[in-house]
This record gives C-alpha cells, sequence and structure tokens, in this order.
C-alpha cells in the first residue's frame, strides 16, 4: 500500500469514517480491483495500552479486508496472499482470528502477521473465518480477512471498562477515608490529603502533603510521625459530650470522670494536653508501673489537677508507699487498685506502719467474655482480677482490720478493642450489679471504672473485624443505662462514671508519614523491547532471539489472541488459558526451547491476562484462584519505615491500620501492590490493607493495596536543600496508641522524628507551655500553612543513639577504626584520600538518622 493511501486511510480514521476503498497494485492484478478496509478502533483495558505504549508500537486499528469483485474470485483469493505493506506497520504480534475456541482449526493454521516493511512485498499466510475459504467468502464473491494493524490514533477502551475521570472521591471511596478518617481526614480538590484537627465545622484544613515538602526542605528528614494534639482533644470532648448527655438523658444522679492509660502513649507533650485540656472536668491519669505511677503523679501535680489517679498493676512494698505518700499531696485522688487478692494483706501491712489509710479498688474477674484479640483478658482464666468468692474474702479482710470503708472503688476490663455492643451490655450488666452487692455490704463504694475497650472503625467497615458496632454515644448511653438499672433494683446510690479508654482517645492524633524508595515486581510494565534484533548488535544490545520459531512463535501468538479477545464473558476462560500458557512456557523455558526473551514476553502477558481478568470478574465472591493469582501479581513497594518500630501490632497480633499515599488522589491508582519495610525480616511485610477492593469481601481487609505508578530513578527520588519532593509520599494512620510505646530497635532502627502541629485560635485552649528536648535551630519551623504552626520538633535518634542501647559506645568505636585505618596507612593497603573518606563517613554516619535519606551524599 503507498504512502497515500496510508495517508488516505489516517484522514479516514481521524474524520470518524469507517470503511474505505483502495486500489490494488500488485502487478498480477488487473486494474479495478479494489481491497475494501471496513475498520474499527481496537477495544483496550488500560493494562493493554500501557504494554502497547512501553513497547514502542502505535495503537491499532482492527480492519475487516474484502476484495471485492464478483468474477475475479481467484484472483481475490491471490490478492490476499500478496499485499505491499509500504509505510502501514503490522505488529509483529499476532493476527487475530473469530476462531479461539476452535483450538483444533487454529492450530491446523499457519497464523503469521505482517512484520515491518521498508516498502517490500510482504508474504502474509491466512487463515480463513469460520465457514469461509480462500475461495468462497462469508459473502458471495468476497474474501473476508480480520487482522490488526498499527495506526497512529488515540487508544480505545473496551466498553465494559470505559469510565469516567478518576475523581478525589473516588479514592475517599476506594481507601475509606469516610469510614475510618471522619471527621478528621478528608481530600482536597488538589487531590491531597487534609487533616480537620478540630473535628468540627470551621475547622482549618491542613494539607498534609504540603506540610511534609515544607518539613523536608527545612531538613527534617522522613519518615517523620506527626502529632495533632488538638484531634486528641476533641476526642476527649467527644466522650464527655456523649456521657454528659447519657446522664441528663437517663436522670443519672452522679457525674462522668474519666482517666486516660498513659501506657498508650508516653509522650510528654500529648499527656500534658490531655491533663489540661480535661482539667476542668477533673479528667486523671491511669498508671500500671512505678515508672508511670512516678510520670502520671508528676503531670497531674504540675498541673494542678484534681483527677483521678488510678494505680492499676502488680504491686511491691515501693509502689504501695509512694501511692499512699502521694496521696497526702495537694488535690490528689489516688485509687490503689487490688489486682490479686494476695496484695491486699501487703497493702494493710504498709499502711498500719506509715499511717496513712489507702483509698481502695478491687478490680472484678467477670464471667462476660469477648471474642476478639483481647478477649484473654476476660473470663475465669483471665491474668488480672478478683472472681466473686476473692472479693468476698477481700471484704471479709477489709472488715476484720476495720479498713471496709477505704473499699470505694469498682474496676474491671474485658479486653481492649471490643467490636460489638453486645459485650459491652453483657459486662455492664454483671459489673453494675457487683458494685451494688459491695454497696449492700457496707463497703462505702463511690466510683464504678469500667476500665477500656472502647474501640474505633480501623476498616471504616462500622461493623467488620477491624471495626466496631456502635458510636461513642451509644456507648455511654448503655453504660449509664446499666448502672443506673442496678442501682435502682438494689437501692443503693450511684456512682461517679469512670472510663479508661486509651485506644479511643489516642488513636487519630498521629499519622506516621514515609515515602516509597523503590518498586519491585511491577507486573504491568512489559521488561522486554518488541524489536527485531539486528544481525550485527551485540548480543548484550538486545532481547535474545528465538530459539524455537515454532513453539515460542505459536505460544506467544496464542496468548496475544487470548488477551485481545478477552471479555466478560469469556474472563474465566481466558484467566484458565492465561494461566496454562504461562506453566507451559516455563516448561518449555526448562527444556531449552524457549528464550528468556520469550518467557519474559509470556510473563508480561500472564500479568495483563490476570489484571484485566480480575476487572472483569463480579466483585462480589471471586474464587480462589484468581484471589491467588491477584496476590501472585503484586508489586512490592520497599517503604522508608520500620514495621517493628512504628507498627509493632501490625506482625505481633495482625492488626490493620489504613495506609494510603497522601497526595495523587485525584488520580487513578493501578498497581496493586504489598509494602516492604526496610528490615532484614521477613515479617516486615505488610499484606493486609483497609480497602474498598473486589479482591476482598466488603467487611473483610484487602491483601493488596492500589497505589500509583511511581518514578524509582535516583533523580527522582531525591530532595535536598530547595529542591521539590518529588516522590511518592505515604501515610498510615491510627496508630496512636501503643504503637510507639511498643516499637522495638529491630536492626536498630530508632525513633523517628516527630513534629507537633497546632492551630492558631484553636477553640481548645493554647498549648501547655512546658520544656522539653526541642532541636535546637537557628530559625523556626515553617509548616507553610498561615492557620497551623510547629509546637515542637523532636530529633529521632541517631546511629549512635541507638548503639547505645547495646552498650556500643560510639566514640570508642571511631577510636578502634582510626587506629585500623593509621596501620592501614602505614601498611601501604590504603590511600590517604580513601582514609579520610572512611572516616567522614562513619563520623556522619554516627551523626544520622538510622532511615534512608532522600539527600544525594557529597562526595569525599
Amino acid at each position: 500500500m503507498p504512502a497515500s493511501d496510508m495517508a488516505v486511510l489516517e484522514q479516514n480514521v481521524s474524520m470518524g469514517e469507517n470503511t474505505m476503498s483502495l486500489p490494488l497494485e500488485s502487478g498480477d492484478m488487473k486494474e479495478g480491483l479494489n481491497l475494501v478496509i471496513n475498520f474499527e478502533p481496537v477495544e483496550m483495558t488500560g493494562d493493554e495500552a500501557s504494554l502497547l505504549r512501553r513497547s514502542n508500537r502505535r495503537p491499532m486499528l482492527r480492519c475487516v479486508v474484502k476484495t471485492t469483485n464478483d468474477t475475479e474470485k481467484q484472483k481475490a483469493a491471490r490478492a490476499h496472499k500478496r499485499i505491499k505493506a509500504g509505510p502501514l506497520k503490522v505488529p509483529m504480534i499476532p493476527v487475530v482470528t473469530n476462531n479461539r475456541k476452535n483450538k483444533r482449526q487454529r492450530q491446523n493454521s499457519k497464523v503469521t502477521s505482517l512484520k515491518a516493511g521498508e516498502g517490500e512485498d510482504q508474504e502474509m499466510n491466512v487463515s480463513p473465518p469460520r465457514g469461509s475459504t480462500p475461495e468462497q467468502g462469508p459473502e458471495q464473491g468476497q474474501h473476508h480477512q480480520e487482522i490488526l494493524i498499527e495506526m497512529p490514533i488515540g487508544m480505545h477502551m473496551a466498553e465494559d471498562e470505559k469510565t469516567e475521570a478518576w475523581t478525589v472521591d473516588d479514592s475517599k471511596a476506594l481507601y475509606r477515608v469516610d469510614g475510618w478518617g471522619e471527621p478528621y481526614f478528608n481530600l482536597n480538590e488538589k487531590g491531597n490529603l487534609v487533616v480537620t484537627p478540630w473535628g468540627e465545622e470551621g475547622s482549618p484544613a491542613i494539607d498534609v502533603f504540603e506540610l511534609v515538602q515544607n518539613l523536608t526542605r527545612q531538613n527534617v528528614s522522613l519518615p517523620i510521625t506527626l502529632r495533632f494534639p488538638e484531634i486528641m482533644c476533641h476526642r476527649l470532648k467527644t466522650i464527655q459530650d456523649a456521657f454528659a448527655s447519657a446522664i441528663q438523658t437517663v436522670g443519672f444522679t452522679k457525674h462522668y470522670q474519666g482517666v486516660f492509660p498513659v501506657k498508650c502513649n508516653h509522650d510528654r507533650r500529648l499527656l500534658e494536653t490531655v491533663v489540661n485540656y480535661g482539667k476542668p472536668t477533673h479528667f486523671g491519669l491511669e498508671a500500671g508501673s512505678k515508672p508511670e505511677l512516678l510520670l502520671a503523679a508528676s503531670l497531674l501535680q504540675q498541673a494542678g489537677s484534681d483527677g483521678l489517679l488510678i494505680c492499676n498493676g502488680y504491686k511491691d512494698e515501693a509502689y504501695i508507699e509512694t501511692v499512699l505518700l502521694t496521696s497526702q499531696l495537694n488535690n490528689a485522688c489516688i485509687m490503689l487498685v487490688l489486682e490479686k487478692l494476695e496484695e491486699l494483706p501487703l497493702i494493710l501491712e504498709v499502711s498500719k506502719r506509715m499511717g496513712i489509710s489507702p483509698r481502695l479498688g478491687i478490680r472484678a474477674k467477670l464471667s462476660t467474655k469477648h471474642g476478639g484479640h483481647w478477649g484473654s483478658t476476660s473470663g475465669d482464666s483471665a491474668k488480672f482480677g478478683l472472681g466473686v468468692r476473692d472479693i468476698w474474702r477481700a471484704v471479709e479482710m477489709l472488715r476484720a482490720a476495720d479498713k471496709l470503708d477505704c473499699l470505694q472503688l469498682l474496676h474491671y476490663h474485658i479486653g481492649s478493642q471490643i467490636a460489638q455492643i453486645r459485650t459491652i451490655k453483657e459486662a455492664m450488666r454483671e459489673a453494675s450489679h457487683v458494685y451494688a452487692e459491695l454497696c449492700l455490704l457496707g463497703a462505702r463504694m463511690g466510683y464504678m471504672d469500667v476500665g477500656g475497650g472502647l474501640g474505633i472503625d480501623y476498616d471504616g467497615t462500622k461493623g467488620g473485624d477491624n471495626s466496631i458496632n456502635y458510636s461513642i454515644q451509644h456507648y455511654a448511653n448503655d453504660v449509664v443505662s446499666a448502672v443506673h438499672d442496678a442501682c435502682m433494683q438494689k437501692r443503693v446510690p450511684e456512682p461517679i462514671l469512670v472510663t479508661e479508654s486509651g485506644r479511643a482517645l489516642a488513636s487519630h492524633h498521629a499519622i506516621l508519614i514515609f515515602d516509597v524508595r523503590s518498586v519491585s515486581q511491577q507486573k504491568d510494565e512489559p521488561a522486554y523491547i518488541a524489536k527485531k534484533p539486528s544481525p550485527t548488535a551485540a548480543a548484550t544490545d538486545v532481547v535474545p532471539a528465538a530459539t524455537s520459531v515454532t513453539h515460542g512463535t505459536y505460544l506467544l501468538n496464542t496468548f496475544h489472541e487470548v488477551l485481545y479477545t478477552m471479555n466478560s464473558e469469556n474472563y474465566q476462560e481466558a484467566f484458565n488459558d492465561a494461566m496454562q500458557f504461562r506453566a507451559e512456557a516455563r516448561t518449555l523455558f526448562r527444556l531449552g526451547v524457549l528464550s528468556i526473551g520469550e518467557v519474559v514476553q509470556a510473563e508480561d502477558l500472564y500479568h495483563t491476562v490476570i489484571a484485566k481478568a480480575l476487572r472483569q470478574a463480579p466483585a462480589n465472591d471471586l474464587p480462589e484462584d484468581f484471589l491467588m493469582a491477584a496476590k501472585a501479581s503484586t508489586a512490592i513497594y520497599h517503604v522508608n519505615m520500620s514495621i517493628f518500630r512504628s507498627a509493632p501490632d501490625t506482625w505481633a497480633i495482625g492488626q490493620v491500620f489504613p495506609i494510603m499515599p497522601l497526595h495523587r488522589l485525584d488520580e487513578e491508582p493501578t498497581v496493586r501492590a504489598t509494602l516492604a519495610d526496610l528490615t532484614c525480616d521477613s515479617d516486615g511485610h505488610l499484606t493486609d490493607f483497609v480497602l474498598t477492593d473486589k479482591t476482598a469481601p466488603a467487611d473483610k481487609t484487602s491483601k493488596t493495596l492500589l497505589l500509583h505508578e511511581i518514578p524509582v530513578s535516583s533523580e527522582s527520588m531525591r530532595v535536598g536543600g530547595a529542591e521539590e519532593l518529588d516522590t511518592y509520599v505515604m501515610g498510615m494512620f491510627l496508630g496512636g496508641a501503643y504503637q510507639e510505646t511498643m516499637g522495638s530497635a529491630h536492626n536498630l532502627f530508632g525513633v523517628t522524628n516527630v513534629v507537633n502541629i497546632r492551630t492558631k485560635n484553636c477553640p481548645f485552649g493554647p498549648a501547655p507551655r512546658t520544656r522539653g528536648s526541642v532541636k535546637e535551630l537557628p530559625y523556626i519551623l515553617s509548616t507553610g500553612n498561615p492557620e497551623a504552626y510547629v509546637e515542637s520538633f523532636h530529633v529521632g535518634q541517631n546511629v549512635a543513639q541507638v548503639l547505645l542501647h547495646g552498650d556500643h559506645v560510639a566514640s570508642e568505636m571511631v577510636a578502634t577504626l582510626t587506629s585500623n585505618v593509621h596501620d592501614a596507612l602505614l601498611d601501604g593497603l590504603m590511600t590517604q584520600p580513601q582514609a579520610d573518606c572512611l572516616l567522614k563517613n562513619v563520623t556522619d554516619t554516627m551523626k544520622s538518622s538510622t532511615y534512608l535519606s532522600l539527600k544525594k551524599k557529597t562526595a569525599c
């Protein structure tokens, strides 16, 4: 086909025409015999379009080529065997026929494709469509053959995959932001995640990605833990308001007075925020060890708060003495809670010796249990608490010592993160009657501590395995109602209500920010280049040529046909064929029949077919083999953080935290991935995610996370000085409770940088003014947002500090190395520049972060 005819064809396509007639110019054909081409764009999925684009091939038309001349049937047939390709590029991949299901017929047909020509005639062997022959077309006088032709036109998505442009609302739904993040997290029109720390209308919206950009430009390196203390204030206010509403509704005669368990998060500024904001409502703290006792007592005294200090945990004589003596200070209201009966004689002995009467509580071991991970902390086999027999004995021991008036509080705790409100109701009914019975036995009861257990919605499902089926108001209503009913029934005074909610208060306020450093096994990007190797090219310059034209060409042609004929009706068949062809390709490679280049093409085709099959499959009840294939086809995003340091619950108990990118949320994520941390440990791999995805039921987690394709070159992964942050930044949410306190130094990764962010004109009052280990900077850190400011910046641990935990002193290590370098110089093993560079690297590393740096290192 001459270039002029090619131009006419392209013009017709651009004008929307779908047929044209061109004269055949083969020397053995009579003038006037035409080649009629009916053409339409090839329908392609995003993965298929990406595959063609990345292999430097042009978009394609599907053309039905017919020769017309009723009196020239034989010559029309001959025309199909010889076509001048000219500039009309026909791909090297397959000729597509309509005979896919008839595999025997396809196998007996010699199916090839026209190769890109330089103007010479090209031979094409064709297989006729079902029901026709080269002499007899599907219509009288016509020969019909369907081929694929590359054309410089736009790609077209298949009808069943055409979608509207991706929006931030789509990303919100995908990552379930409204489920787990409301009312603190949202997306803006830029496609970035924002924080509204007041949790209510009028709160400034802080763009987290822009905030991270500003911090990194000021030499605050990733990973960073961002804290928003005002979220903690709003959570506290929400719980207090819920109990106030429930108390008013029921007509309860006492008030609510909560405590925060310091074991959830030991950060000083966070605890100061709780104590200072909670001071007007007498909000207190809970301690479970001697260090936590000293910490809590100091904070309450410093703030002048008369909030409760609940003392749980096992106790020795020193612990008991400290509690009794501290109780003599101004405003102190300390409850010493019995965890086991054996503690009571020691408490009575120390009390008698010191002449100070204690204020006692008893932790009850309830029969009510819950089925979550922490269910073992309840029931008869619970680690802590006194059963009804031991409670009776404790009352009699106190009565005998004339100290029954010291017993003032009943405490219970049936476990953390209680998912079902029914469990809370059952426990409250049982505990309320225990409280009433203690009143009837003569104890001077006044407090009912219902412990922790108030959960949060980790996965946004409002009732799934990592969620809860109730609200804070629902929780407060049931607590108040159960106590009220029991006290009315037994005719005893109602108590002051106490909760020890830690997870529900602290989880939302912290975000772990980290970047992606590299990507492996990104299956949707072909690894080969579809071009014919030059005979004179070096072996290392091109993909090795096929070692077996017969087997390799047939297998790849058939594989391509599976891809391009796949639709919503035959996706299961295509899926099965892809599994089979991939296995055949691997077997043929092991036998030396296929080249590595052909195996690579087969692998690329396999993953493209699998991805398309997953999109074609119904959203619910995917077959197990589909799920297995989806998991095996995922990319691995290597992230700049340590799971063991910053998210230990993910590997210890399988906790799932919401994880998502902080930007590009107005773009559709197309890469199915898992996350691997920096540690040299197979457990440092996240494979459970909060995601609305067809590979997981609506109330379950997904085994993969949909993320955006990202650059992986070193130039695009570096930031320093005034350079823009050009990398993929992600966040882990709801990790503000327990994760920092329980993190370990596995592989010697240290505490991350921590930045506390506050807003101006905050309705929760000013930040507490205290001293702390804030980095001394020659300037004040900027947030880039006029409504927010950096309250404090806590520098993460450097290498020397982490080494010291194992009694490795940096100065001693450097001194030893310096001596060895001196000996190497004398022995001629090193040059002076090499020695200087080594010592400089070691010295600088000791002062640097334990995590990977985005900065380009200055050469020695």
